[in-house]
């Protein structure tokens, strides 16, 4: 239709463009604040990233524990990481 590139140009324009830039701008803000600053510790308050990081932490440590077993030679395969993304999502939800 020839609407379409129109409403695309003004979604784009009111709304995704002013998270973006709201987001690049708090980004960078924080990454000024730890280059400013950084062996200050910070604590997270956000729910959704602290979710995020106990999902990092737990496939960290889920490779560690499989590139110790014998014959791994450090290099687990692919399986040693989140194998059960389900568990890993349960675990860490918020619900």
């Amino acid at each position: 239709s020839m609407f379409r590139p129109l409403l695309t140009k003004v979604i784009w324009n009111w709304f995704l463009k002013k998270f973006l830039d709201q987001d690049t701008e708090m980004i960078e803000s924080e990454q000024y604040t730890y280059l400013a600053n950084p062996q200050r510790r910070y604590v997270e308050i956000n729910p959704a990233i602290i979710a995020l990081q106990r999902v990092i932490v737990k496939q960290f440590q889920k490779y560690v524990q499989q590139s110790n077993q014998p014959g791994n030679n450090g290099h687990p395969d692919s399986s040693a990481i989140a194998t059960d993304q389900t568990e890993l999502v349960k675990d860490n939800s918020l619900i």
